[in-house]
């Protein structure tokens, strides 16, 4: 019989010893039971689907939507202002209990709760989540200040508490507060286009695609960053003064007859805001939402704005593109001559001066097209033709002309972007866009994105080869006589006799014609070169024919090298004119053993 007692006492044990060891894992520690117990009601913020809020102000009920946004039902139907809404919620959530008191403790409980102010509370608050409820009603400040009896209740039970005064705070909200003072709530990726009208005229702005356009009263461009800074503005406007409630009449504001209707409309319906009159005395300006009804004033700045909806997104740039790379080539004339041209070169590199053309400094061509990109003009007009001549834009003083870039798989090109500036009145330039319907105009300081003269933007690296390999023949012309290498099968350079030439000679001489550094470029004036020391012909693979005139003097600042039938030369430093101007002597014999 004992040894039986004593199995199941050990049984017991064992049981007990699992139970802690492992149930008692998930068991609350003492400090968070403890923590628990101080909260005032025990509830999640963001699953309460319904809000009923009685004070002084009057008495709100507040619906949850799926989306997430609260809505007013009671006193009226509206939308709310989530968020003093999630803050009266999250004051709760974490508000804590001060102490709390037992009915026990008192000899006429019910009495008590009369004296404390809960049989006509201040302020009550009711939440409710899936059929889970909770409410909290605010009584008198307790003796000692800055707090307050209460009572709170999970649906079970109730407990009479002492609580901070400062909950008071977030309980007291009238419908000022609770209501929504969004003009405007729609999401923007889903706007379609933006009407705004004043009695028979209209402007509209649509959404093609990804980009922006002005459809009526003239369809042009809109400037996207401007569309997209409009809407932002719109979503971030809110109401100053509630004037009327839907079902009042809005006539005495001017808005049976308003100035200006704007329409936002969206994939999911339409948005409409009727303009009135201005409060007399003030920056504002009475409006009513058609899908709300009642009146309400907005601050006459953001109201001018949305009426100006034409101005304020109509596309004011001279050019609009992302990389200055979309451009094949590009061409700048000034006064009626063309004063420099480039091309795209391989590997995201600018050629100017033609074909082939030279390498270009493209910091200095980025800059430019950027300049040209990032100006925006003031002022639009019609570009009629009478316009175009008052304008002085019939002999420009300057074109730049851009051609962009094959799309892949066109069938025709993209048509060349021609921007004409006007002469220089009292500051401003006319600017004709090809790619905008009307005339604009930009401050004389455009002028300073242009370059001075032709050769400005010049590398000064020199390619006179694309690849010295190419090169076949090289022939020396001197008013004494000529001196021609030759490039035999086996790669080895010979003179007119046969003989080999020196090959270190022939190297240094390969390296200069592939890159060489000048010190500067310049316009060519023929007289400079009407007598060159010696003209270099160069031949070889794919039709390669190049002819360098060389002005040689010794001083640096006298080397001048033009190739033959380009508008530009530029200096060289004296041992890059001593390579280019002395042939490869033949190679000296070989050593005898």
């Amino acid at each position: 019989m004992k040894s039986w007692s004593t199995l199941v006492l050990a049984l017991i044990s064992l049981a007990l010893l699992a139970y802690f060891y492992f149930g008692g894992k998930d068991m609350p520690s003492t400090t968070e039971r403890q923590e628990a117990a101080r909260r005032l009601i025990a509830f999640e913020s963001d699953k309460v689907t319904r809000l009923e809020l009685s004070n002084s102000n009057g008495e709100f009920l507040l619906l949850k939507e799926a989306s997430g946004a609260w809505r007013l039902e009671k006193p009226l139907a509206t939308e709310a202002d989530s968020s003093p809404v999630n803050q009266i919620l999250s004051d709760l959530e974490f508000a804590r209990r001060k102490s709390t008191l037992k009915p026990s403790d008192f000899q006429d409980y019910a009495k008590a709760l009369e004296s404390f102010g809960l049989k006509s509370p201040r302020a009550t608050v009711k939440l409710q989540e899936n059929g889970q409820a909770w409410s909290l009603a605010l009584g008198n400040e307790t003796a000692v200040g800055a707090q307050l009896y209460a009572l709170a209740s999970d649906g079970k039970k109730e407990d009479l508490v002492v609580v901070d005064k400062s909950l008071e705070d977030s309980l007291v909200l009238g419908l000022d507060r609770l209501r929504s003072r969004a003009v405007f709530t729609f999401q923007t990726p889903f706007v379609e286009s933006l009407t705004l009208r004043r009695g028979e005229q209209a402007v509209e702005v649509a959404k093609s695609g990804d980009s922006w356009k002005i459809v009526r009263p003239l369809e042009s461009p809109a400037d996207e960053s401007q569309v997209s800074g409009l809407l932002a503005s719109m979503l971030g406007v809110r109401v100053v003064d509630f004037v009327t409630e839907a079902g009042a009449d809005a006539g005495a504001y001017g808005l049976n007859a308003p100035s200006a209707v704007l329409e936002v409309k969206t994939s999911s319906g339409l948005q409409t805001l009727r303009i009135g009159q201005p409060v007399p005395g003030k920056e504002l300006v009475h409006v009513q939402r058609a899908e709300q009804g009642g009146v309400v004033t907005l601050p006459k700045a953001m109201v001018d704005r949305m009426t100006g909806l034409l101005e304020e997104v109509r596309d004011r740039r001279l050019a609009a593109f992302q990389d200055t790379f979309a451009f094949s080539s590009w061409r700048i004339e000034r006064r009626g001559s063309v004063l420099v041209e480039g091309a795209a070169g391989a590997g995201r590199t600018w050629k100017v001066g033609g074909t082939p053309g030279h390498e270009a400094n493209a910091e200095l061509v980025n800059a430019f097209l950027l300049g040209l990109r990032d100006q925006k003009g003031e002022a639009p007009q019609p570009k009629t033709e009478d316009a175009v001549k008052r304008a002085g834009l019939t002999t420009p003083q300057a074109v730049v002309t851009l051609v962009p870039s094959a799309a892949a798989g066109a069938e025709a090109p993209a048509q060349p972007l021609v921007i004409r500036f006007g002469p220089t009145r009292k500051g401003k330039i006319a600017v004709d866009s090809s790619r905008l319907p009307y005339l604009l105009e930009v401050p004389e300081a455009v002028l300073g994105l242009f370059p001075a003269s032709g050769v400005d933007w010049h590398s000064t690296t020199v390619r006179l080869v694309a690849s010295a390999g190419d090169i076949q023949r090289l022939a020396w012309k001197r008013p004494a006589g000529e001196t021609v290498l030759a490039r035999g099968e086996d790669g080895t350079w010979k003179h007119a006799n046969g003989q080999a030439a020196d090959a270190a000679a022939v190297e240094r001489l390969m390296q200069v014609l592939q890159t060489t550094e000048a010190t500067a470029w310049l316009p060519v004036r023929e007289a400079d070169f009407a007598q060159p020391r010696v003209t270099l012909e160069i031949s070889g693979k794919d039709g390669l024919q190049r002819t360098l005139d060389l002005v040689l003097h010794g001083k640096d600042a006298d080397n001048r090298v033009r190739i033959r039938g380009e508008a530009s030369a530029f200096i060289v430093p004296a041992q890059t004119a001593q390579i280019l101007d002395t042939p490869p002597a033949a190679a000296p014999p070989p050593q005898q053993p």
